[in-house]
């Protein structure tokens, strides 16, 4: 949702971008993070620093370009560059707020999905740890984003050497 939004946003500055910075064909998916420092903001993307070697600039000048073409939207209250190319973005109180208008309309239909007419396989490893020939603990994993794959609700994670 917001998240899908901010991709989009940043990926159009991206394109816009791209011209000035001699670039051509595909461009990188954008990849946000949550910083793990609040003053550093509600997202960060590290594109800037993945296409400065392609355009043949430092990253920090090619993030300040992404942040000029950052289209105006009501979900950013600000963009700023930090370090050798980040881009850290803070989002507005009515985008953070914006989930809980959310989940208000759709009620009890709030986090369900609609059918899709697959079927899937729950994947689950179990562990267990064993004291004086008893168990000791137990713990199950379940491969819940697999699942998601198979039934069709998210796309398959690309290879980590088809990010490099």
């Amino acid at each position: 949702m917001v998240e899908e939004q901010l991709r989009s946003l940043i990926a159009e500055a991206l394109a816009a971008a791209a011209p000035e910075l001699g670039l051509s064909g595909d461009l990188p998916e954008v990849e946000l993070t949550r910083p793990r420092q609040k003053e550093h903001g509600d997202f960060a993307t590290n594109v800037a620093l993945v296409v400065a070697s392609e355009a043949g600039r430092p990253p920090r000048e090619v993030a300040e370009l992404i942040v000029r073409h950052l289209p105006p939207s009501p979900l950013i209250r600000s963009a700023e560059v930090a370090g050798p190319g980040f881009i850290n973005i803070r989002l507005t109180t009515d985008s953070l707020t914006s989930v809980l208008r959310d989940i208000a309309e759709r009620g009890d239909a709030y986090g369900r999905a609609e059918p899709t007419g697959r079927r899937g396989r729950w994947q689950q490893v179990h562990i267990f740890r064993m004291r004086d020939g008893r168990m000791a603990e137990h713990w199950g994993v379940s491969d819940l984003a697999g699942l998601w794959v198979q039934l069709g609700k998210v796309e398959r994670p690309r290879p980590a050497e088809a990010l490099r």
